[in-house]
């Protein structure tokens, strides 16, 4: 589980309870309101935050996407400008 931003056609920000290490491959489900995209991906950086208490988000990762449904790219073209 993680919480995503900065999405784009080639690649997204997450920030995850567990840090991947760099090149590795991943899979990831991105839900976006009533819609869920299957997407594949690549590990290009991984930064671990320190542990500050019992409830702290692990880390934070740019992901290289890899593989994408059109219906994926389609709606990233919708909030991107070209």
């Amino acid at each position: 589980m993680g919480l995503t931003s900065n999405i784009s056609r080639n690649g997204m920000f997450i920030t995850t309870m567990e840090v991947f290490p760099v090149h590795s491959e991943v899979s990831i489900l991105l839900g976006i309101g009533d819609e869920t995209y299957p997407l594949k991906g690549k590990v290009v950086w991984s930064r671990e935050f320190p542990e500050t208490g019992p409830d702290d988000i692990g880390g934070k990762t740019g992901i290289k996407i890899t593989e994408a449904p059109e219906r994926y790219l389609k709606y990233v073209r919708g909030i991107q400008p070209e």
